[in-house]
């Protein structure tokens, strides 16, 4: 964050497309993303609070957001079942707002 005047801002992630084959097979529900905190949202065309910076008073900061492979963009097939010799593709937007 260089910003010369800053202020708190805000990591949004949301789904476009949700998964899908080309052969029209879709997995309702299938992204969610799971907090630094646990708290788990399912991705959809709605924006989701996913990260929150703080004002950085005129100084650079780095911000190096890094998910165990327990956090962040996670798959659940709980309620899906996948097909057999099916690529699955989805379209995810990340926007920060200030």
């Amino acid at each position: 964050d260089s910003r010369q005047v800053g202020s708190e801002w805000k990591l949004y992630v949301r789904l476009v497309s949700p998964m899908s084959s080309q052969n029209g097979f879709i997995l309702n529900n299938a992204i969610i993303f799971k907090k630094f905190n646990n708290e788990v949202v399912t991705l959809n065309d709605k924006p989701a609070l996913v990260f929150s910076g703080n004002n950085n008073n005129g100084n650079v900061e780095l911000y190096n957001l890094v998910w165990s492979t327990e956090k962040g963009i996670l798959l659940n097939l709980e309620n899906n079942a996948l097909e057999v010799n099916e690529e699955y593709i989805a379209k995810i937007i990340w926007n920060i707002e200030e």
